[in-house]
């Protein structure tokens, strides 16, 4: 990127934000803080009104606005991907949100890049996986609206046991994890702090009511703290080398750390939070895998081998 080029993007960088930091600048153009406070005294002097305020950081005044940004073809044909992966999603508002958004991109776009993104249209899919349409997730805008506009929301919410109620429930944040977006909200009912699968909610509607976070929260320390909380188990596991291959992203949501070449096997480290649930998804690999630590995981596989054997062994005899 020359520098006219980087001058441009750190504009458009600090308009995004209420404040930002020289070193926050820094990091995301992988340049030093020297070169960061030459670049705003340039800024400065050609007229750009940068200011700065201690403890919070720089800011550009309110009015300011550079002419029409136009966007990169390579821009423009990462947003082309996005876009092909929402449509893969259950999250139908995202998805409606964000076309609507690359149409007013492709609209600003030369003729030649449009053509070039026509193209790119045509040759791109996702290969959806058979979805329940039971509740669709179309909560997504929502929920976020209600955190920007600090309301409180109403849920219609049905449970894993499938236990329906209804909620009134402050949005502290929303996360995506194990292929789901969860809302973290104190709820009234149980008057606690509470994760709900957005894609169990069978209905909301932001309220009237206005809801303030605790003061000094933060979504991500929070869940940093959450997560050490949460008691885990180291779990070795010994498996063949193609079933390592096989297992690709599956093994990072079941908490892989590291695998290891051991004689003709490897050695393979988990970090399990659900240890049942660990089990189940072994057992898919059970001909090749077998766990070797601890003594608590393997009496469970054990059991859970049993308990296959014993309803199934009247169906084999």
């Amino acid at each position: 990127m020359n520098r006219i080029d980087r001058l441009t993007s750190i504009i458009t960088y600090i308009q995004g934000r209420r404040y930002t930091s020289a070193n926050a600048i820094a990091e995301r153009y992988g340049m030093s803080v020297r070169t960061v406070y030459r670049d705003l005294r340039a800024l400065d002097e050609s007229g750009v009104p940068i200011g700065f305020e201690p403890s919070k950081g720089y800011f550009i005044t309110e009015g300011y606005f550079l002419p029409p940004v136009m966007f990169t073809e390579e821009e423009a044909l990462a947003m082309i991907s996005v876009g092909k992966m929402l449509g893969s999603s259950q999250e139908a508002s995202l998805q409606k949100e964000f076309n609507s958004a690359l149409e007013k991109v492709k609209s600003v776009l030369p003729s030649t890049a449009r053509e070039k993104i026509s193209v790119l249209e045509d040759r791109i899919k996702t290969i959806d996986p058979i979805k329940s349409n039971e509740h669709p997730n179309h909560f997504l805008i929502t929920t976020e609206k209600a955190i920007v506009h600090s309301r409180y929301l109403k849920l219609g919410y049905k449970s894993l046991n499938q236990a329906y109620s209804e909620r009134l429930v402050g949005p502290l944040g929303i996360y995506y994890q194990f292929e789901c977006w969860y809302l973290l909200a104190y709820c009234t009912l149980r008057k606690a702090i509470r994760n709900f699968r957005l894609d169990r909610v069978v209905s909301m509607k932001e309220s009237e009511q206005s809801f303030t976070p605790p003061a000094g929260f933060s979504l991500p320390d929070y869940l940093n703290k959450h997560m050490e909380d949460y008691p885990r188990t180291l779990v070795e596991v010994a498996m063949s080398e193609a079933d390592f291959s096989c297992i690709s992203g599956m093994k990072y949501l079941n908490g892989y750390i590291q695998a290891i070449e051991k004689d003709d096997t490897l050695l393979v480290s988990f970090l399990v939070t659900h240890p049942e649930q660990f089990c189940k998804w072994l057992l898919f690999y059970c001909d090749s895998a077998r766990i070797i630590s601890p003594e608590t995981m393997l009496d469970l596989q054990d059991k859970l081998i049993e308990k296959i054997n014993k309803k199934y062994s009247s169906v084999l005899t």
